[in-house]
């Protein structure tokens, strides 16, 4: 916890993608993965391996939500199987963090916790600020965290998948975001497309005051961008995530390739994209702050807020 408390309260960096060890592309060795994975299937790789080692015996993920086609539902994950079942990417807002009441009781003794950016930062936050729960925080022992630009409350998801794509939402087999468009699959057929920049409106409002893309305050971090298709960008930042990458690694769980160099990949694409999502959120979050007219579902940032608008008046000077 010392060592935490270290590292995850400095203030942001300067490389647009946050502190790093390896940053290379990756992709699951295992067939049955592959056939459900979003991209490469690193993180359902990982959980894999982590069950299989008996290093957890409990992960928090997301799953769709029962009777309800692509909205989101959290849930204490107990087995290699759950994990690939909740593979894939659901683009409606979820509440990873609502699963810590579910570990109390639960006998679970080591647990992996994947979110997106908001979530993870959320969870660092409360290791380094709280002792509210400290039971809990100390069965977390892995971090793994998702590249994310935004997501969509549920409504709002419907209405870009049957608006826009003009797709049933029961009908969707897939959902993806690739070179600045949201494509919406089915069975059949090619998928359907629609610019980012027509839908971006529907995303969740404190979306538009997030700096972060990649998961900075993760262990371990993974995403489609810089990569190919069917290969993920995986970055590991702490020594538990390095380890942890390193060892399924070697363990054969997966295979690597250097981030290719020549566009439309690369790590210069996921700097770019990163930094433009910093920037330009960052604008947006200051003018919050300054105004003092902060949404509740936005005061996630409160504590950011003064090494935020410190770090640009150094900038200026």
């Amino acid at each position: 916890m010392t060592e935490k408390k270290v590292n995850f309260t400095k203030e942001l960096k300067e490389d647009p993608i946050g502190p790093n060890i390896t940053v290379v592309s990756a992709q699951t060795k295992d067939e049955q993965i592959k056939k459900v994975a979003q991209d490469g299937g690193v993180v359902t790789t990982l959980l894999a391996y982590l069950f299989d080692k008996n290093l957890i015996d409990g992960a928090i993920g997301v799953i769709q939500k029962e009777g309800e086609p692509w909205n989101t539902q959290t849930i204490l994950i107990r087995s290699k199987d759950e994990a690939i079942k909740a593979a894939g990417t659901i683009y409606s807002v979820a509440s990873n963090l609502s699963a810590l009441d579910l570990i109390k009781g639960s006998g679970l003794k080591s647990i992996a916790f994947v979110g997106t950016p908001c979530q993870v930062q959320a969870m660092r936050k409360y290791q380094v600020t709280s002792n509210i729960m400290e039971e809990i925080w100390g069965k977390i022992k892995y971090i793994i965290g998702i590249f994310c630009m935004e997501s969509f409350p549920y409504p709002n998801l419907i209405k870009i998948v049957e608006k826009h794509c003009k797709t049933p939402l029961n009908e969707a087999t897939k959902m993806n975001i690739d070179k600045g468009k949201f494509f919406v699959h089915r069975d059949e057929g090619e998928p359907v497309q629609v610019p980012i920049k027509e839908v971006t409106k529907y995303a969740r409002h404190a979306c538009h005051l997030c700096v972060d893309l990649t998961n900075e305050l993760s262990d371990l971090s993974s995403g489609s961008i810089g990569s190919p298709g069917g290969w993920n960008t995986v970055i590991t930042r702490t020594k538990i995530g390095e380890e942890l990458f390193q060892n399924a690694l070697k363990d054969g769980y997966l295979k690597i390739k250097e981030i290719e160099k020549e566009k439309p990949f690369g790590i210069k694409l996921l700097r770019k994209l990163s930094n433009g999502k910093r920037s330009r959120n960052l604008k947006s979050l200051k003018k919050q702050v300054i105004q003092e007219k902060l949404r509740a579902d936005t005061s996630y940032y409160l504590s950011m807020k003064n090494f935020m608008v410190k770090e640009e008046k150094i900038k200026n000077k």
